[in-house]
């Protein structure tokens, strides 16, 4: 569904633009089609009766999770090498389209940063003391 031109033209490239709003000035209205039956304006959630009912719950866990990634490191390409356009269909996992894997350097943004993410790692692991993993 993801990749029908009818909802999302030139689906083989990936452009996040498509869904900023029409008032951003980054938005390119030749990357919209028609509007997406889901509320999420993709196919990742299912729509209607068949909607996934944790779908708002796996949206904000992604969002914070992007969001600690991009507060807490500096994420470039390794030394010597250029990326480009990356084609988004190139490798299949599944029901839905990933790209190839790519290599890249996480680099932590300073100490302070450091410290923060090790106090979270070790109060993360206590609480996942609670819930042990099914045998």
């Amino acid at each position: 569904m993801n990749m029908d031109e009818e909802y999302f033209p030139k689906p083989d490239i990936l452009a996040p633009s498509r869904y900023l709003p029409e008032s951003d000035a980054r938005s390119d209205p030749s990357l919209k089609g028609k509007e997406f039956p889901s509320k999420y304006g993709q196919a990742g959630f299912g729509w209607g009766r068949r909607a996934c009912p944790g779908a708002e719950l796996a949206i904000k866990n992604i969002r914070i999770a992007l969001s600690k990634l991009i507060w807490a490191f500096d994420i470039s390409p390794l030394e010597g090498q250029y990326y480009g356009t990356m084609n988004i269909i190139s490798e299949s996992r599944g029901t839905f389209e990933a790209p190839a894997p790519f290599d890249c350097q996480f680099t932590v943004r300073s100490d302070r940063h450091r410290q923060i993410l090790e106090k979270d790692f070790i109060e993360g692991n206590r609480v996942l003391e609670d819930f042990p993993p099914f045998e």
